[in-house]
């Protein structure tokens, strides 16, 4: 059991390029947009094949390295009366 402690289980879970992609492109474009007021989801939906490339890469070197950006855990929240 103490021999597992030295295994970095970081290096075993990989993100699938195939696996962004497939995200990327059910991606609803008609959602609420983000703090600037601008919806960039249409974006994401039409360039998923573009940048499943370099998502999947970030996201893989987030987990290799343990450190998950400040700016992706933060969100608006605005209430919404009824």
């Amino acid at each position: 059991m103490l021999s597992d402690l030295g295994h970095d289980y970081n290096s075993d879970f990989v993100i699938d390029l195939s696996e962004v992609d497939i995200r990327l492109a059910k991606i609803k474009i008609h959602k609420a947009p983000g703090p600037d007021g601008i919806s960039k989801n249409w974006l994401l939906l039409d360039f998923s094949q573009l940048l499943c490339h370099p998502l999947a890469a970030i996201f893989n070197a987030s987990i290799r390295e343990g450190f998950f950006p400040a700016i992706c855990k933060s969100a608006d929240i605005m209430a919404i009366r009824l």
